[in-house]
């Protein structure tokens, strides 16, 4: 999701880009939330 940080660093730690992100992606306590479409090319 766009609001986890720590697991964003360290998928760009290890090269992956944001190539685009999934609007009211997931329903979570609630409330639609975001995520972010990750890859990672060599």
């Amino acid at each position: 999701f766009v609001d986890n940080a720590p697991a964003i660093k360290v998928y760009k730690k290890f090269g992956f880009e944001i190539e685009g992100t999934g609007k009211k992606y997931a329903l979570r306590n609630g409330e639609y939330v975001d995520a972010y479409y990750m890859a990672r090319v060599k």
